[in-house]
């Protein structure tokens, strides 16, 4: 998962972290 996020994937963030908590 890349550190730098653009603002618009900047919403994606939650669903990013529910993606790696799964």
């Amino acid at each position: 998962m890349p550190v730098m996020r653009s603002p618009q994937r900047q919403s994606l963030s939650m669903i990013e972290l529910f993606g790696l908590g799964t």
